[in-house]
């Protein structure tokens, strides 16, 4: 797993005071959409009236103001990519993903769900496999035959039964 994005995400969630999730993307929303016209504001004040130059700064302060909202939102969204990737790990092959345990926020609380979940699942599938080795031990399997096949159900197919009309 990567570390890079939790590190991040462990950095950021400190810098915005906010608990969840959605209130640290409308962080970054607002941030994106008041960069452009700050610059414009302080293009203004510089004296720069060339549109040019205004559309050059307001353009640049745009672009920065993307990338910049993509880190921070890839960062933000490292604990719901972590618990992706953990689920996608646990489903295809049966392997537990370890999650860190000191995140906080929303974040946080989905990891250390998921994490509980996935233990739960885990013990679960580790108490089945165990009870269907010890109950077919000694006994043959009701689902194989006695030459080890699997049984089959016997054909039949419904007949109607003739409704008696009333008269």
């Amino acid at each position: 797993m990567q570390d890079l994005p939790v590190h991040r995400y462990r950095r950021l969630s400190s810098w915005m005071p906010f608990d969840r999730i959605s209130d640290h993307f409308y962080g970054v929303l607002v941030f994106t959409c008041a960069l452009p016209p700050v610059a414009a504001a302080v293009c203004m004040l510089a004296g720069l009236t060339a549109p040019a130059a205004l559309v050059a700064w307001v353009g640049g302060a745009a672009c920065v103001s993307l990338a910049i909202s993509i880190w921070l939102m890839h960062g933000l969204l490292a604990p719901v990519s972590l618990a992706r990737e953990a689920l996608r790990a646990y489903r295809r092959e049966q392997r537990v993903v370890p999650l860190p345990l000191d995140l906080g926020g929303e974040g946080g609380g989905l990891l250390n769900d998921l994490r509980a979940t996935i233990e739960t699942c885990e013990r679960q599938r580790q108490i089945f496999s165990e009870q269907v080795e010890w109950a077919f031990r000694s006994k043959p399997s009701p689902l194989l035959d006695d030459l080890g096949a699997p049984r089959r159900a016997p054909l039949t197919t419904p007949t109607a039964t003739p409704v008696a009309s009333v008269d």
